[in-house]
């Protein structure tokens, strides 16, 4: 018994398959709240982002055909229905490493200036928890009401 090769557009297919997994849609109900303050109500492709976005795509209607791409520089704030909220935060952002090898005595000393988007984990009374994720590592922030976030350090 002889194996057969695969044929070319099998393999092809084969290799595109997870791509084509990847660019598909999943567009929730929810709203964004641009820069400029306006609150538009619409569809936000919902990633379960594990890292904060980047940047969001927005349908006013779920059957329009092109999305609005809306980055922290361009929106202040946006929901998915009962599924997740980000706020933006221009601030500074600690880049120090939390692996053990990697560590330093004392507190965190690099940071940069950046306007990203907070996950809201808990929005309460008088203060929220909120979170950044990205590929260094994930941070907490506190915001007391009426003041802006405020990065827990290590």
């Amino acid at each position: 018994m002889t194996l057969k090769k695969p044929s070319a557009v099998a393999l092809l297919l084969l290799i595109l398959c997870p791509l084509l997994l990847q660019a598909q849609a999943n567009f929730k109900p929810g709203y964004v709240i641009t820069a400029t303050g306006d609150s538009l109500p619409g569809f936000i492709d919902y990633r379960e982002w594990a890292q904060a976005p980047v940047a969001i795509s927005f349908k006013a209607a779920e059957t329009d055909a092109t999305a609005t791409e809306f980055t922290a520089a361009t929106c202040r704030y946006f929901e998915i229905n009962g599924l997740d909220a980000y706020q933006q935060y221009a601030g500074p952002i600690t880049m120090d490493v939390v692996e053990l090898n990697n560590l330093i005595n004392g507190a965190s000393s690099q940071t940069i200036t950046d306007t990203v988007f907070l996950r809201i984990n808990l929005k309460g009374k008088y203060i929220n928890l909120l979170s950044y994720t990205d590929k260094v590592k994930s941070r907490m922030f506190v915001q007391e009401k009426g003041s802006a976030p405020q990065e827990l350090t290590f």
